[in-house]
């Protein structure tokens, strides 16, 4: 076959609606939100592609297991939680004009989680224009972590935290 694999950002899922029993195609979600509703058997798509994935990986992989595993309460609860966090991610990131505001957030997410409460210290995170993330962006982010129950207290870079 000529695709094997097909990407879907829209979040209307018009394509793999319209063609999910295509051949051995891979259909992957690449729009946010709502996790677990779309992974097979719930849904149409056999895994995603998404630009959070870095920042929260071991949440995603736990709603797929989840829904694989039959536990879709568990897998509800936790898509429900993560999709709460990333719309407000996306939300504050509107309001930092500069670069994408979907590499913004990832960018942030991940310098919060590699230096914990010392992330201000750290130099700040560089864009491909050359401009650094705002300070007042990066305090947004780690504060809406917290808020929903991240523990940022050391960063995966911490002398402590990888010894």
């Amino acid at each position: 076959p000529r695709i094997v694999l097909f990407k879907d950002t829209s979040g209307t899922d018009q394509v793999v609606r319209a063609l999910h029993q295509a051949g051995a195609v891979r259909w992957l979600r690449g729009a946010e939100g709502d996790y677990q509703q779309h992974l097979k058997p719930l849904g149409l798509y056999d895994g995603f592609l998404l630009s959070t994935a870095n920042g929260f990986a071991p949440q995603l992989r736990k709603i797929i297991n989840d829904v694989a595993a039959g536990a879709s309460a568990q897998a509800v609860t936790q898509s429900a939680q993560l999709t709460q966090l990333v719309q407000a991610l996306f939300a504050h990131a509107a309001d930092c004009q500069i670069a994408n505001p979907f590499a913004n957030v990832n960018r942030a997410v991940d310098h919060v989680f590699a230096y914990g409460k010392a992330w201000h210290a750290a130099p700040l995170p560089v864009l491909v224009n050359g401009e650094r993330l705002p300070r007042e962006f990066l305090a947004g982010v780690a504060e809406r972590l917290e808020q929903a129950g991240f523990a940022i207290d050391t960063g995966y870079c911490d002398s402590a935290a990888v010894a």
